[in-house]
């Protein structure tokens, strides 16, 4: 058999018979675009489901160019890369806030942020909710995140937060007990319409002043990332 069997251009073919790398997902090129120079301040991303979070958001950690916040409150995050199932670079801090350090651990992101160049990951905003609980929590978490946001912005730092939803009047809409063409047209028309609440808890996302808001396709799908109107 041919050794250069596919060509120079086929499929799996590379410098000296190794594989070529495979073409980034359309969420891979999103992360490198919230994480580049020209990123924006506050990006907010909404997932359907905690895997597609947890994915997007190590992207964005991987794909930053300068030193990454990781502010893990989910854990989810953590619990992969303590069981080995993903490395962390070396630039990369991790922390795993919780009721007791937020205060701590967001000064601290402030401080670091608006120091010098650098991307804050916020995972999520649905572990920051159940810190406080209360009917106060919504706007203790915009605020804190938006002075963050703000003041990174102003060294040029990046933060991005990520956020598990369903939308309110169709759980099916939004990937849970749905699937296919209809699931993901319905979806789409969702990314530009409709209200979008915390999943679990049902509470509404508070509307933040994001310079880029997007929706994760649905799980098991390369569709790009539908751009939110909010």
């Amino acid at each position: 058999m041919d050794k250069n069997h596919g060509g120079a251009g086929g499929k799996g073919s590379g410098r000296e018979g190794q594989p070529s790398p495979s073409a980034p997902s359309h969420a891979e090129l999103l992360a490198r675009r919230l994480t580049g120079r020209e990123g924006p301040p506050l990006s907010v991303i909404l997932c359907t489901g905690a895997a597609a979070k947890t994915r997007f958001l190590r992207a964005a950690a991987g794909a930053a160019a300068g030193s990454v916040l990781y502010m893990d409150t989910d854990l989810l995050y953590a619990g992969c890369a303590r069981a080995g199932l993903g490395r962390i670079r070396d630039c990369t801090t991790l922390v795993c806030p919780d009721q007791d350090t937020w205060h701590r651990d967001l000064a601290s992101a402030i401080s670091a942020s608006s120091a010098g160049r650098m991307t804050v990951i916020i995972d999520s905003l649905n572990g920051i909710y159940e810190m406080y609980g209360g009917a106060d929590s919504a706007m203790t978490a915009n605020t804190h995140i938006m002075a963050l946001a703000s003041l990174a912005g102003q060294a040029g730092s990046a933060v991005i937060v990520g956020v598990r939803v369903r939308r309110r009047m169709s759980m099916k809409a939004n990937g849970f007990g749905g699937g296919g063409e209809a699931a993901r047209a319905a979806q789409s028309t969702a990314a530009t319409a409709g209200e979008w609440v915390l999943h679990p808890g049902g509470r509404q996302v508070p509307r933040m002043a994001a310079d880029s808001t997007y929706l994760l396709p649905p799980e098991g799908t390369d569709a790009p990332p539908d751009k939110v109107e909010v």
